[in-house]
């Protein structure tokens, strides 16, 4: 469910409704760069909310790296990091060999949008920008390849 806030901007709800638009935002990348959600369109999103500290985050982040490289014209990951600082960030993606965008939520407010409040959380966006999945907790290979095949990512 779409939810207006008292700043009137779109967050997500627990409950599941079929049609949820993603809430649009914009945030800095680790290159500087500006990445903005609704630009994405076309591809589906998989949108990944984590910090350095949650080793269920860590321990997932190959499978996207995987998946982003296999499927670069249908799909883009987004790593979403938690009021993290860029040096501690940018770190640890050179450390692990991650490549996909990995964007700064510096003082929260894109994950409290999301209604984020553990981590991993990950949502599945499709072409439109319409969230299809959400699921919190470590993605496995299977679980990953089944959502996105329902979206027509590597079938």
């Amino acid at each position: 469910a779409v939810n207006r806030d008292n700043s009137g901007q779109d967050g997500i709800s627990g409950q599941q409704q079929a049609v949820k638009t993603a809430p649009d935002f914009t945030l800095q990348s680790l290159d500087g760069q500006s990445l903005h959600l609704a630009e994405q369109r076309g591809r589906v999103v998989v949108l990944n909310f984590w910090a350095t500290w949650c080793s269920p985050c860590v321990q997932e982040m190959p499978l996207f790296q995987q998946f982003a490289q296999r499927y670069p014209s249908e799909l883009v990951v987004v790593g979403v990091n938690l009021q993290e600082n860029l040096d501690t960030v940018q770190a640890f993606v050179t450390k692990i060999g991650v490549s996909y965008p990995i964007v700064l939520d510096e003082n929260g407010a894109v994950s409290e949008l999301f209604r984020v409040v553990g981590l991993p959380d990950t949502f599945i966006i499709d072409q439109e920008g319409v969230i299809r999945k959400r699921h919190i907790g470590s993605l496995s290979w299977d679980q990953l390849d089944a959502y996105l095949i329902q979206l027509g990512v590597g079938e």
